[in-house]
């Protein structure tokens, strides 16, 4: 119940509490992982907050054991957008994870992200 209020608070949050709330994206629970994901997607529309620190801190996320971590995370860096164009090495890194669906919604980040393709 407390996140649901943070979601109708988010218009007002400051970056430092923005990132305490990503940073709880780990959560075994689905509907709490899923309800932090919907408070992403509303804070993603301010334009009065500097969101680079909470995609990092949602970047941080990609190294979880619960590839359903993994997952949501990388569709709340789409999310951001631009904000996460600094975490780009670490959705990388997810197109060589050994689950097929964080590999995919690797690739879709980059994409959305609109990542060109390293010279190799």
């Amino acid at each position: 119940d407390s996140l649901l209020v943070l979601i109708n608070l988010s218009k007002h949050l400051p970056t430092s509490l923005v990132c305490s709330v990503v940073s709880h994206m780990d959560d075994d629970n689905n509907s709490i992982r899923n309800v932090i994901f919907e408070f992403v997607e509303t804070i993603s529309c301010r334009n009065d907050l500097d969101l680079e620190a909470p995609a990092h801190c949602i970047a941080s996320l990609l190294h979880d054991e619960n590839d359903n971590v993994k997952i949501v995370a990388l569709r709340a860096l789409i999310q951001l957008g631009d904000s996460a164009a600094a975490c780009v090495d670490s959705i990388f890194g997810m197109i060589l994870d050994d689950n097929t669906a964080v590999q995919v919604y690797a690739i879709k980040a980059l994409y959305y992200l609109n990542v060109e393709r390293p010279e190799f």
